[in-house]
């Protein structure tokens, strides 16, 4: 309950509600199944397409302790919050533990839009390529508004992932082009930077 402090600064209660009026428990009963009916119809999973191998979901409140100075979320916190999709993805796709699975490199990412606090933000992470040392996880973060069920797009990272364990291989995904490309870049940049 919320209480308030009066002009001479003690504190008042607000009385206990009554419900002796039938009518007005039905009305409260009726609009408790409506928002369970909403809320189930929400929590319904997007239809997953065909041909994605594995997909991960999870999704973070955004709270006031993750926002910056001019009230959106900090980069580095989406980006952890990423991460921990696309490690969790990496290593429920290969049947191993987290810890077991190393990151080697980020790539494409782009903020497109910011959150707030008290946003829903739902990371969906795919495994999109299989190579010789490890495989590419695209995440792809966005906003959900509870109250309407839309989206808008926040954010999208592919992440690279190796493993500790040098007998782990990453099960056969088909990568596209573009998966390909930039492999090719993160194997040139990792050349240049050892």
């Amino acid at each position: 309950y919320v209480t308030t402090r009066g002009p001479d600064g003690e504190k008042r209660f607000c009385p206990p509600l009554e419900d002796d009026d039938a009518s007005e428990r039905t009305r409260w009963a009726r609009a408790t199944a409506k928002r369970r009916r909403a809320l189930l119809k929400l929590a319904a999973p997007p239809p997953t397409p065909s041909n994605e191998t594995f997909t991960f979901e999870t999704i973070e409140v955004v709270l006031p302790k993750h926002q910056n100075h001019m009230g959106h979320t900090f980069g580095g916190v989406v980006m952890s919050w990423m991460h921990k999709a696309a490690r969790t993805c990496c290593a429920r796709h290969c049947g191993c533990a987290v810890d077991a699975v190393r990151t080697q490199g980020v790539d494409g990412v782009s903020f497109n839009t910011g959150s707030n606090v008290s946003d829903h933000l739902v990371f969906r992470a795919r495994a999109t390529a299989s190579f010789d040392d490890g495989g590419e996880v695209k995440v792809r973060a966005v906003k959900r508004d509870i109250a309407t069920g839309t989206e808008q797009l926040i954010n999208v990272g592919y992440f690279s992932f190796g493993f500790f364990d040098g007998r782990q291989r990453f099960p056969d995904v088909k990568a596209p082009a573009d998966a390909l490309a930039r492999r090719r870049m993160f194997v040139a940049r990792r050349r240049l930077l050892t």
